[in-house]
């Protein structure tokens, strides 16, 4: 029986003209990844992954600066690509969403290979990776809690010292403000939040100073 324990390491890759944080879990021992949220330059994303071979790619959510470059690295490396049901529309304006919004144009969107009705968890080496739905910014946004790392992979639910956008297609702050209290109320003030955009924080860090946490968890409704 092999008891050597997992070197996993979670490795960022700043991606695209919106700087979207694409991270890549990688267990250095079996070299197997995990990519969470390629938005942008593949090439990039797969000089980053080395020499791992992918298991899954996994969006937090549907809006092209997360997606744009699945289709390419599925294409180079494999991996099947995983996203929640209520984004799926989403996805499928993503192409015609960058043309609009960057005049960028990107590959249409690949299909995915598991689609996510609720919350589950994913098994990756001796983890399991607990998919919280955390609608809000999207209707089908997800976070992404390691609980053997104390991490949690936040998309555009939470930022440093600020939230995700509600005032887009499919965003509402009321969500918003469930999902946030969800997770502040039931994860550890340790916990490290790595973001869809910008540096890491801590759910500590943010029920201290963030504006946006505070009002979600002093709203009683």
């Amino acid at each position: 029986m092999n008891m050597v324990r997992s070197i996993f390491k979670i490795r960022k890759v700043t991606v695209g003209p919106l700087e979207t944080n694409c991270y890549i879990l990688v267990d250095e021992n079996t070299n197997n990844a995990i990519v969470v949220d390629p938005g942008w330059d593949p090439a990039k994303i797969i000089k980053a992954l080395k020499n791992t071979h992918i298991k899954y790619i996994i969006a937090t959510h549907g809006h092209f600066d997360h997606v744009s470059a699945v289709k390419k690295l599925k294409e180079s490396r494999g991996g099947l690509f995983i996203i929640h049901k209520l984004d799926l529309e989403m996805l499928s304006y993503a192409k015609i969403s960058s043309y609009l919004f960057l005049r960028t144009n990107i590959d249409e969107p690949q299909n995915p290979d598991i689609i996510l009705d609720n919350e589950v968890e994913v098994e990756f080496e001796e983890f399991k990776l607990k998919i919280i739905h955390t609608p809000g910014h999207s209707p089908g946004s997800i976070s992404i809690y390691i609980r053997e790392l104390k991490s949690l992979l936040s998309g555009d639910t939470i930022f440093r010292g600020s939230v995700g956008r509600t005032d887009i297609p499919g965003g509402s702050w009321e969500e918003l403000k469930n999902s946030l209290r969800k997770l502040l109320q039931n994860l550890p003030d340790t916990t490290v939040i790595y973001p869809g955009h910008g540096p890491e924080t801590t759910i500590g860090r943010e029920k201290s100073i963030n504006p946006f946490i505070n009002e979600a968890l002093s709203s009683n409704h």
